[in-house]
Parts: C-alpha cells; structure tokens; sequence
C-alpha cells in the first residue's frame, strides 16, 4: 500500500486500485481493465485465467508457453496445490481447476476428461486417439487435415 494512500498498485500499469475497479487473483489486485492475458491481451476474469511465471494469460497461450518449458527440460510453473487438492491446473478448455480424479493429460497439459475431445469434430478423446497441433488437441484424423 502506498505510503500516502491509494490503494495497492495495479501490476499492469502500475496506479493504484481501488475496491469498486479490483480483481484479486494470485494475492495481488488489478484494476479489471488491466486484467487480461498478457499474450494475447484477451480480457479475463478470475474463472478463466492461468498464471504463467506469475503473469495472467488466458488457457490456451498458458498452455502453448507452457510447452516450451518442458520442451527446454524445464519443469512447470503452475501454482501451488489449493486447499481443494487442484495443483494450480486450469483447464485450458473451460478454464476451471482440474483435479487428479477427473484428469486427462495430452504434451504436458491436463485436462478435464469431459473437455478432452477434438478442437475439430468435438469427439472425446484418449491417449491413444489425440494428436496435438499448435497447442491444440485434435483426433488423429483430423490432425492429418492440418
């Protein structure tokens, strides 16, 4: 907080925030304007964001960043576990936590098993049947399309 007032500052732009304009995620605050993918700058709400070396992106550039990690042999950098047991893991589909129980896993990415399906034809999927292309998960048919 500053030390004359105003609230905290926004991580985005740097003014302060206050309550009627706030976000909170990841134990900061940003005005709402400010709250968006920093990728893509696709507008987001605390429902669809993943954070990304401490940075909000939406799921699907989180996802596409993510995959450089592990491409480099470096680890991820979710957020840690919550009290609810999901390890910080958004889904890139919807964008909610996904939990072990209800887990699908395609290039390092998980998924929850009713969002696992074909970006094309929206058949569901499994680890024999997806194919990834660009950050997205296909049905190998349709993979073969792009």
């Amino acid at each position: 907080m500053s030390q004359f007032g105003g609230g905290p500052k926004c991580p985005k732009c740097g003014k302060s925030v206050y309550f009627s304009d706030e976000v909170k995620a990841e134990g900061r605050k940003w005005h709402k304007q400010c709250f968006k993918c920093t990728k893509c700058n696709k507008s987001l709400d605390i429902s669809n964001v993943s954070f990304y070396k401490e940075n909000p992106h939406c799921p699907p550039c989180k996802r596409e960043l993510s995959q450089f990690d592990f491409a480099d042999g470096g680890g991820s950098s979710d957020q840690g576990p919550s009290k609810y047991g999901a390890a910080g893991n958004a889904c890139p589909v919807c964008g909610k936590a996904v939990y072990f129980a209800e887990e699908k896993v395609a290039a390092g990415t998980k998924f929850h098993k009713m969002c696992f399906k074909c970006q094309a034809c929206n058949i569901m999927l499994d680890s024999s049947t997806v194919a990834v292309h660009e950050g997205h998960i296909f049905c190998k048919s349709c993979h073969k399309r792009k």
